[in-house]
């Protein structure tokens, strides 16, 4: 029910909601590599919906990713549906992890297809590099192997929480899609900090109010 009421994302106050108190994907990198002498008190506000940052505040990079969204998909339909069976690709709700529910992600997109089942389609738009082609424009976060672009371990965090993705990287030349493979290791490292850090600090926050108060 969450998923398909959530599907309009941002432009959802429901998804807003239900975002609130769950660590979602875009903040497991920032968790995940937290150091213990740091407060962690903004990012609990950020967790928490106290702070939103209102659209006309939003980063230049961040509004043009979100207006180039849109192109990169149908880009990356007309690349895939060539060599994919009956493939569609469908707006993602907020997904919720089936065992860990204060863990979730909001996708850009899923894609269906008799062969592969589903996927989850990840587009990222690279403002500050957008006059390069993808491959050039992502070189710090990707490398190849036998001929296939492959996602750099580092920049995984975001991705590990399902078992595929797509990575689509989007430029004004065009696209680069990335095949993430499932890193069943990095996912449990990850599960470790990340029920941590929510057990330590956002439970007690929760529960007593206190970023609350600082902010009144």
């Amino acid at each position: 029910m969450i998923f398909e009421k959530t599907k309009l994302q941002g432009n959802c106050d429901f998804w807003k909601e239900q975002r609130c108190g769950r660590i979602t994907a875009s903040n497991f990198y920032k968790i995940c590599h937290v150091k213990e002498s740091t407060s962690p008190d903004n990012t609990l506000k950020d967790l928490l919906g106290y702070c939103p940052l209102p659209p006309e505040r939003q980063p230049i990079q961040f509004a043009w990713g979100h207006e180039k969204e849109e192109s990169a998909v149908d880009l990356y339909c007309k690349k895939l549906k060539r060599v994919h069976k009956e493939m569609h690709v469908v707006e993602s709700g907020l997904i919720i992890d089936p065992e860990f529910s204060h863990l979730g992600s909001s996708p850009d997109r899923i894609r269906v297809c008799q062969c592969c089942g589903k996927r989850v389609v990840e587009v990222k738009s690279l403002y500050s590099k957008r006059s390069l082609m993808p491959h050039i424009a992502a070189v710090e976060y990707i490398y190849k192997e036998n001929g296939t672009y492959r996602l750099k371990k580092k920049n995984q965090v975001e991705l590990s929480s399902t078992r595929g993705n797509d990575l689509v990287i989007y430029t004004n030349k065009g696209i680069l899609i990335v095949e993430v493979l499932f890193d069943k290791y990095l996912w449990e490292e990850m599960l470790v900090k990340l029920n941590k850090f929510y057990s330590k600090h956002m439970i007690p926050a929760i529960l007593t109010g206190r970023i609350k108060k600082l902010l009144s």
